[in-house]
């Protein structure tokens, strides 16, 4: 179930309709991610590091905000 970014060429050239399409693409991929996240328990968004509320949010911006947990030996 992973909603990773497609890599596209297209995203980075600089021609008006590219990014025209590379904005359709993105809010495609985001109504996916949501349609995804909605799908979820509350438990399984727990798992993830996410709420409910939070589910929009996380899906336009990334959790960059979270500390990430590091494994006991680099404590």
């Amino acid at each position: 179930m992973s909603v990773e970014r497609i890599a596209n060429p297209l995203r980075t050239a600089g021609h008006p309709a590219m990014r025209l399409w590379s904005t359709a693409v993105d809010a495609m991929e985001r109504r996916r991610a949501a349609r995804l996240v909605g799908e979820m328990d509350d438990r399984m968004l727990s798992d993830i590091g996410i709420q409910r509320g939070d589910a929009e949010r996380a899906i336009r911006h990334g959790r960059e905000h979270v500390e990430r947990a590091l494994p006991w030996w680099g404590r």
